[in-house]
């Protein structure tokens, strides 16, 4: 069986106690796109790893050194009570910076990937063979980490990941390029993150910063 299984559709509408994987800048910001849909989700989680990302272990430790050994790193946050569904997130560092001038260079993005799913493997072993205090733990859904805003070819990341030795479903977009890569909106993705959140009209592009999800979402009068 591959390691690595793709279909269409909503990452949130994965199983409860599911992993879910998204690439991220050590910087801490869940900006634009997936990434900010994963805040809207769960507030509490992006709490969690902007303190990961920007508070040195001491204070003899800059900032700028910290960010830069988080690169090539995961860090597996439990599901937190304010999400309307009961995720683990896995955050891969991927990047130390972000957007046009500031994301890593793609061989170094791809290194970094294949850095940090080793350790999410690690860690999600670890606790499947441990004693599971903080409750169930599904398989890994993933969007198309890398492929958006941090410029990488996704089907250059999906062979690290290939080699990483973590099963995941990888959601992607129902429109994509010659290459591999998302080019027009799904309009799916974050749809279930609404779920529980009021009812709410909008449309508006977005991007994940490392994730590769680009969608428009349409209006949807009643939420999720």
């Amino acid at each position: 069986m591959p390691l690595i299984t793709e279909q269409t559709g909503d990452i949130f509408s994965a199983p409860a106690n599911s992993v879910l994987i998204h690439a991220c800048n050590t910087r801490g910001h869940w900006g634009r796109g997936v990434a900010a849909t994963f805040k809207r989700f769960s507030p509490a989680a992006y709490a969690h790893q902007y303190r990961h990302c920007t508070k040195p272990p001491s204070l003899s430790t800059p900032l700028s050194v910290h960010q830069r050994s988080l690169v090539g790193t995961c860090l597996l946050i439990p599901p937190c009570e304010d999400a309307p569904k009961r995720f683990w997130i896995a955050c891969l560092f991927t990047s130390q910076g972000y957007g046009k001038k500031g994301v890593d260079a793609p061989d170094m993005i791809l290194d970094a990937t294949e850095k940090a799913v080793r350790d999410l493997g690690v860690q999600v072993e670890a606790y499947r063979t441990g004693e599971g205090k903080m409750g169930e733990m599904g398989g890994c859904w993933s969007v198309r980490i890398n492929s958006g805003l941090f410029g990488v070819e996704w089907q250059r990341t999906r062979s690290v990941l290939e080699g990483g030795g973590v099963e995941m479903v990888v959601v992607r977009p129902e429109v994509e390029d010659d290459g591999g890569n998302e080019k027009a909106a799904v309009g799916v993705v974050g749809k279930n993150v609404r779920a529980g959140r009021g009812k709410r009209k909008e449309r508006d592009e977005v991007r994940d910063e490392g994730g590769g999800m680009k969608q428009t979402r349409l209006k949807f009068g009643k939420g999720n």
